[in-house]
């Protein structure tokens, strides 16, 4: 599908630190946080037969494009074994191009996805890892289009050996 002229600008922060320094401890306590600013806007005015973009004005905003994002993440590390949580968040989005308010049924609404991960060494090569996704199962809705509403992926659980080389 041929979208016109489209401008996306965004800002993306990202920092990390070792909170283990305000500690006497041989320990790592990683800690982080991302945030992601988009915009995202046609430029052009065009009719499309594809359903999420439809009759688009100039300005209009880009559909399934959330403005905001924001991931806050903390693990505890040792020799040999770690762990962490993480949190993402995503802000509403449109499911069809549009301006200004966005009309109910054609809202992705905001989210909170928590995520955690362990992994312990089982020898100098080998490392076993256990992560589960989307941990207290929430509902939301991915998406709208084609068919109507569409959830996202619920708590999954993902186990595997790393080896190296």
């Amino acid at each position: 599908f041929d979208g016109g002229e489209v401008d996306v600008m965004g800002l993306e922060l990202t920092a990390s630190w070792d909170a283990a320094k305000l500690f006497d401890t041989s320990l790592s306590l990683p800690v982080g946080v991302v945030y992601t600013w988009t915009d995202a806007e046609f430029q052009s005015a065009f009719e499309s037969s594809y359903e999420p973009w439809g009759d688009v004005e100039a300005g209009d905003e880009l559909p399934y494009v959330s403005e905001n994002q924001l991931t806050l993440s903390a693990g505890l590390e040792g020799a040999g074994w770690g762990a962490n949580l993480s949190g993402n968040y995503v802000s509403e989005a449109r499911a069809r191009a549009g301006q200004g308010a966005i009309p109910a049924g054609q809202v992705i609404d905001a989210r909170w996805i928590a995520d955690a991960a362990v992994w312990v060494d089982v020898s100098e090569n080998l490392r076993l890892r256990a992560k589960a996704e989307n941990l207290f199962d929430e509902v939301y809705v991915a998406s709208i289009d084609p068919a109507g509403l569409r959830p996202g992926k619920p708590l999954e659980v993902l186990v595997g050996f790393e080896v190296r080389f």
